[in-house]
């Protein structure tokens, strides 16, 4: 039926209160516009940009609000601060905050100002180096195994006393294997030994090995398995976890086909694995921080790739103002 009808619309505008279809019942069933500019349906889905003055939802169970990730019941680096304590609910904006990104490989410590008495910390554990071409556990005429990619691990509200130092490590990169060896696995970051990301396992020729896995902080997700060499392409490298979701696997090699596998794509807040050399070529290695590397090509026992370092992130301070409160017995 065109919108040309009568019964719809004329000169571009509905003439009618509302067009429904057959089966709807208020708040129940089907779907209703109406001339008054409302209208009521049971499912929509947007492609683009939702513009809103005002949203109300019974439950919002996946994605992102503004700059802020929502994870089950939680939303991540908000600037909005929400406090159910005492019977009453708070909401803060929160402004001016501090962060401090470590990269460098090994330990050192880190000093709480004058004041600060809490911290974010989140730690990404070094991805796994790769395995060369014709690596032991693999087969004549076949690539490496790329190496698994990193853990993330998060304390969003960690208690610290302030001016008393706290040690920390940043898990060093797995460099890529020599020949006729197994993969190198990346080192643990830890954060004053509470907020640890762990290490994955070695890339073992044929042998899809698990990413970064065993937090038990308040967040945690794991690292990308490794691809491994069905053919004579090597293994693309695991992906590392990022602050929503785990780290992509990277791709295996196929079987009477040169190329190789691709590393694990980067997910919000993680980096990518390397992708695995094709027959003849070197596999590159995975990006920052806690991409595994990729495993070499075969035709020579070419190099694979080098893991990358893994990284500590830590916020803190800032403003809170009160903008809203609403009594708990309301």
């Amino acid at each position: 039926m065109s919108f040309r009808n009568t019964i719809l619309g004329g000169m571009g505008s509905l003439i009618r209160q509302m067009i429904r279809s057959p089966n709807y019942v208020q708040g129940v069933a089907g779907w209703s516009i109406n001339r008054d500019g409302s209208a009521e349906f049971n499912n929509a889905v947007i492609r683009g940009i939702l513009n809103a003055g005002t949203v109300l939802a019974g439950t919002i169970s996946s994605g992102t609000i503004g700059s802020s990730t929502l994870i089950n019941d939680r939303i991540l680096d908000s600037d909005i601060v929400v406090d159910d304590s005492g019977g009453t609910l708070l909401v803060y904006a929160v402004s001016g905050q501090t962060t401090l990104t470590l990269t460098t490989a090994g330990g050192g410590t880190f000093t709480p100002q004058a004041g600060v008495t809490s911290l974010k910390v989140e730690c990404w554990w070094a991805g796994a180096g790769g395995q060369p071409g014709g690596a032991p556990g693999s087969y004549s005429g076949f690539g490496g195994a790329g190496g698994p990619g990193g853990e993330y691990a998060c304390e969003p509200n960690y208690t610290v006393t302030p001016l008393v130092p706290l040690n920390y490590t940043i898990g060093a990169k797995g460099v890529k294997a020599n020949p006729g060896q197994f993969g190198n696995p990346g080192g643990n970051t830890t954060f004053d030994n509470a907020v640890v990301a762990h290490g994955g396992s070695a890339a073992i020729g044929g042998l899809v090995r698990p990413g970064g896995t065993g937090s038990t902080n308040t967040l945690h997700f794991n690292g990308g398995a490794n691809g491994v060499p069905g053919g004579a392409g090597g293994g693309g490298g695991g992906g590392s976890a990022g602050t929503s979701q785990s780290g992509n696997p990277g791709t295996s090699s196929v079987f009477g086909l040169n190329p190789g596998g691709a590393g694990g794509a980067a997910v919000p807040g993680g980096a990518a694995g390397g992708s695995g050399g094709n027959n003849g070529a070197v596999g590159s290695n995975g990006a920052a921080p806690g991409g595994g590397g990729g495993g070499g090509g075969d035709n020579g026992q070419h190099a694979a790739g080098d893991g990358a370092d893994g990284q500590i992130r830590i916020t803190y301070g800032g403003a809170r103002v009160l903008i809203a409160s609403i009594a708990g017995n309301a």
